[in-house]
C-alpha cells in the first residue's frame, strides 16, 4: 500500500522515516508499529504445586516398598506359621498354634485326640526339667531355623500326599512348598532345659503359607 507525507503529500518509500522532500517525521502505521515492536513472550508457569504432589508420592512409593522389601527379608511369608507356632509355644495359647495349621491338618490333629497342644508342650517341658525346680510358666520358646529346601513345583501335590499326608484337595491348591530344618530350645532364664532338633513342612494353599506337617 502506497504511503504519503502528511504535510506536503510526497509520497513515501515503504521503510521511510522521514520525508525527503519536506523532512517532516513519518508515522508508521499502526499494523508496522506491532510487527517492530512485539509483545514480550508471556511466560508460563509451571504448576509447582502438582510437581510437588507428584515427589511426595513418588517418595512414598518408594518408602512403601522399601518398608516392605526389607519386611519380607527379615521374615519371609513362609515363615509365618512357624512363628506361629513359636507364639503360641510362649504365651501357652493353642488358638495361635492351631490358627499355623491349613485346614485339613486340624482335621487330622483334631482325629487323632491332640485337641491342646499347650498342654501336651507343658507336660513335656516339666519332665524335660528331669526334676528340676523350674517353673512352667517361666519357659521361653525359641525356634531356631536351620537349612531349608524347596520341593520342586512339578512334585509338589504327589509329595505333599504320599510323604507328608497332606489330603490329595489340599495338595492340588498348593503353589509352593518347604522343608525346613529347625530346633525348639526351651529356656528357662539363660539356662537351655532342652533342646529339640525338628523339621517343619509349609505349604502355600490359596495363596497363604500353613504349617502342613511337623517332625
Amino acid at each position: 500500500m502506497a504511503r504519503f507525507c502528511a504535510k506536503c503529500g510526497k509520497q513515501l518509500g515503504e521503510q521511510a522515516a522521514f520525508c525527503p522532500a519536506c523532512g517532516a517525521k513519518v508515522s508508521r502505521p499502526e499494523n508496522q508499529q506491532m510487527q517492530m515492536n512485539p509483545q514480550a513472550p508471556v511466560k508460563v508457569h509451571k504448576n509447582k504445586t502438582s510437581k510437588n504432589l507428584l515427589a511426595i508420592a513418588m517418595v512414598i512409593v518408594v518408602l512403601i516398598v522399601g518398608v516392605f522389601g526389607i519386611k519380607s527379608l527379615i521374615s519371609p511369608g513362609y515363615m509365618r506359621p512357624i512363628k506361629l507356632v513359636e507364639k503360641g509355644f510362649n504365651d501357652r495359647d493353642a488358638k495361635a498354634i492351631y490358627e499355623s495349621l491349613s485346614p485339613e491338618t486340624k482335621k487330622i490333629y483334631e482325629m487323632s485326640g491332640c485337641k491342646n497342644i499347650v498342654e501336651n508342650l507343658q507336660s513335656a517341658i516339666e519332665e524335660y526339667g528331669d526334676g528340676k525346680d523350674i517353673n512352667v510358666n517361666n519357659i521361653k520358646t525359641d525356634i531356631i531355623i536351620g537349612n531349608k529346601e524347596k520341593i520342586d513345583k512339578e512334585e509338589l501335590s504327589q509329595t505333599l500326599v504320599d510323604q507328608y499326608m497332606v489330603s490329595q484337595e489340599e495338595a492340588e491348591k498348593a503353589s509352593a512348598a518347604y522343608i525346613v530344618d529347625g530346633n525348639i530350645v526351651f529356656k528357662s532364664g539363660n539356662s537351655v532345659v532342652k533342646e529339640i532338633s525338628t523339621q517343619f513342612v509349609v505349604a502355600k494353599i490359596n495363596m497363604k503359607w500353613y504349617l502342613v506337617y511337623l517332625q
